[in-house]
């Protein structure tokens, strides 16, 4: 790839500053590696608080975001880490795109399923 490698466009972690301001960074340059449930923790507390209308739109941008980009990525950029600046080399690009993407809410329709029956069965009841 001719240039300056390229940051991931998937999970650029939105992690919040103590000023309440959003900023972006790759997921393999967090200080601490977290398991799935320990991110999704600490994604969940850090929005427990906010209007669903502000997490619903910051989501469509980050998705149409995401989008943009890999629709510009070629196959080779997909299998190829050294495409991606600081990418650990062990890492395939495409299965992170895909692990923080559609397989990860796939991984998690399980449980919405369920919270949504439940929900529903609640109102009924009510």
């Amino acid at each position: 790839m001719v240039g300056e490698r390229r940051h991931c466009p998937c999970r650029m972690v939105r992690e919040r500053d103590s000023s309440g301001s959003a900023h972006a960074r790759p997921c393999w340059l967090r200080p601490l590696k977290l398991s799935d449930d320990e991110g999704n923790e600490i994604t969940y507390q850090q929005n427990k608080d906010r209007p669903l209308h502000d997490i619903v739109n910051e989501e469509r941008q980050a998705y149409t975001a995401l989008l943009e980009v890999v629709q510009q990525l070629r196959d080779e950029d997909l299998n190829d880490p050294h495409c991606f600046k600081n990418m650990p080399q062990e890492w395939r690009p495409w299965q992170l795109i895909a692990g923080n993407s559609f397989k990860h809410y796939e991984d998690h329709m399980p449980s919405l399923r369920d919270w949504l029956a439940k929900t529903k069965e609640e109102t009924r009841k009510t």
